[in-house]
């Protein structure tokens, strides 16, 4: 659930004028990170919907299924987007929505892990039909 107004009240205006520019620095940050891992980017697709959920007064942006490795790299590449509008909240955003994505994905492991066991446990059953003589 998203806690409400975590982003400074003054930032948020600068951010939603200079939402573009930022938006092209992060990319941008991303695109050279992915090149380097030699995979595709995970969140390229995401930013603007992540930025503007921050532009509204929270970190609770929903994240795609990829790599959390993948995410939490390009999550922290945000600071050095957001340095020029403000290098406190820069650092504050970047960790925060870190932190968003820390509950997202354990959320996501621990539903993926309760789905195995229920199917595993599905997989052990056998059906009467193949038990009668």
């Amino acid at each position: 659930m998203p806690a409400e107004q975590e982003v400074p009240l003054g930032l948020i205006p600068a951010l939603r004028q200079r939402r573009k520019e930022v938006l092209a620095r992060w990319a941008s940050a991303i695109e050279a990170a992915a090149r380097r891992r030699g995979r595709p980017p995970a969140l390229l697709g995401t930013l603007a919907a992540i930025l503007d959920t921050v532009a509204e007064g929270s970190f609770a942006a929903d994240l795609p299924p990829a790599d959390s490795r993948d995410i939490a790299a390009e999550l922290s590449l945000l600071r050095g987007a957001l340095r020029d509008l403000s290098p406190e909240f820069a650092d504050a955003a970047a960790d925060r929505l870190l932190e968003e994505a820390s509950a997202q994905i354990a959320s996501r492991a621990g539903r993926a892990s309760s789905i195995r066991s229920w199917k595993n446990r599905q997989g052990s059953i056998v059906p009467r039909s193949s038990t009668r003589r």
